[in-house]
């Protein structure tokens, strides 16, 4: 059985330790059962030589079998998102299958000393199904795929509200900085990060707003690692009274420079009579995903995607008036309608910042300094 270790970057789920398990110890115990379904069925006077192979196939197949998974998947879906995540799931399911039994029949047929080749390649089949059904029972009760089955995925601009707001957005690439309508329209170029930033940092830059001429005028920054390190991309980019939480993440950044920080982190731009749907990431450490609740209506969802060869964390969010909220789902920026459970791929890219066009000093985008 194929099985890829779910790497996480901060903290350990319930997920990591069935996965831990399942390498340490269920390799064992997988190999044990698919060799007693062969010797049962198949040649019960060698009841032993089979589950010991089963053993070995099952260690050599975890191995193997990760790296194979993995040139399928960046062959196959280069470009992972929200609007094929459905049909990657199902396809690395059949492919982690036919996987499992290209590497482990030679261990069968070994096992029937390179005889009865018919009756090894069906042995092995039915032994590799009987462990994924198995396996798929023992990794559901820890793996998360909500923000897909619990929700319809829809193109943005079918559902997105009139504008009133931007996402300020570093792209995929990390090397630029972009504002989009939550609609998915009009995007343009704000800026670009320093190349010695992309080189030390690749992965590591935040947009923020940071007070930098101190009474009511906010400029647009990035930081880049956890001494306060920026640059200005805007200066004057908004005025009034920002709120709290602006000030305090910019605070925070020494102390809690790690994705966990901007998990916690929920930006809320409703007027407080219309939140009803209240927002917030989920209780504990121990999950990554986004919790939404509406007590009037008896309503709640938590959307999350934590499988063992995908896992998509929630960061950034910031809730719109019209309760739709726009947040960080994996590498890509997200629109999600509470009412409908509707969301859909806004664009690829890190850090989003939504700030309403009523609090911009000036609505036209600052041209690129060259």
């Amino acid at each position: 059985m194929i099985n890829t270790p779910l790497v996480l970057a901060n903290d350990i789920t319930p997920l990591m330790f069935a996965t831990m398990f399942h390498l340490l110890l269920g390799n064992i115990v997988i190999g044990v059962v698919e060799g007693l379904v062969i010797s049962f069925l198949f040649d019960r006077s060698h009841w032993l030589r089979f589950p010991l192979l089963m053993i070995l196939a099952n260690y050599v197949s975890a191995l193997l079998g990760l790296f194979l998974l993995h040139v399928g998947k960046d062959f196959a879906f280069p470009q992972l998102t929200i609007n094929n995540v459905g049909l990657f799931l199902g396809v690395a399911l059949v492919w982690a299958f036919v996987m499992s039994v290209a590497i482990e029949w030679p261990f069968v047929f070994w096992a029937f000393k390179g005889k009865r080749f018919r009756v090894s390649v069906g042995a092995c089949l039915l032994a590799q199904a009987v462990s994924y059904v198995l396996l798929l029972a023992f990794y559901a009760p820890s793996s998360w795929m909500t923000v897909y089955t619990r929700t319809q995925v829809r193109p943005v601009e079918t559902f997105a509200r009139p504008d009133i707001a931007w996402v300020y957005y570093i792209d995929e690439t990390g090397k630029n900085v972009y504002r989009i309508r939550p609609s998915g329209k009009t995007k343009e170029r704000v800026g670009e990060i320093l190349e010695s930033v992309q080189d030390k940092f690749p992965s590591a830059s935040v947009l923020a707003i940071h007070n930098l001429l101190g009474e009511s005028e906010w400029s647009l920054v990035y930081a880049f690692n956890g001494d306060l390190a920026w640059k200005l991309l805007i200066n004057r980019f908004v005025v009034g009274t920002v709120p709290e939480w602006r000030s305090q993440q910019w605070k925070n950044w020494t102390k809690q420079w790690s994705a966990w920080n901007w998990r916690v982190l929920v930006v809320d731009l409703r007027p407080q009579s219309e939140r009803a749907w209240l927002v917030r990431p989920r209780d504990d450490r121990l999950y990554s995903g986004l919790r939404a609740q509406n007590q009037s209506l008896g309503r709640s969802m938590i959307l999350n995607m934590e499988t063992l060869i995908l896992e998509w964390p929630s960061s950034h969010v910031t809730v719109l008036p019209g309760d739709q909220v726009v947040y960080q789902l994996g590498d890509q920026i997200v629109l999600l309608d509470l009412p409908s459970q509707t969301i859909g791929l806004v664009t690829l890219g890190q850090s989003p910042l939504v700030v309403l066009d009523e609090d911009l000093v000036d609505p036209t985008v600052a041209p690129p300094k060259d």
